[in-house]
């Protein structure tokens, strides 16, 4: 997932498609808050790790970590941005 289109359309087409399901009533609220958690905690997680682990930047068995809080915003850069930054 090195694209950075790809990516952006892998994190907000699901937000999307929640919305569209609660606005047209398709979706009872407790499902949709059961959805966003899963969202947030789950894909997001498996997501972000992916993008950098295809990166180089950090390594598969460790995609799990970045559910920790705090930890997207250390790689900020390399996950919204086109460019790579040097880690010491």
């Amino acid at each position: 997932m090195k694209n950075l289109f790809i990516y952006y359309l892998t994190i907000l087409l699901p937000l999307g498609i929640l919305n569209w399901l609660s606005k047209t009533d398709l979706m009872n609220p407790t499902l949709f808050v059961l959805l966003l958690f899963f969202y947030a905690l789950i894909f997001r997680t498996y997501v972000d790790g992916k993008r950098l682990a295809d990166k180089n930047i950090i390594q598969k068995q460790d995609i799990w970590k970045m559910i920790i809080p705090g930890k997207r915003f250390k790689y900020f850069s390399e996950l919204y941005l086109k460019k790579k930054l040097k880690r010491k």
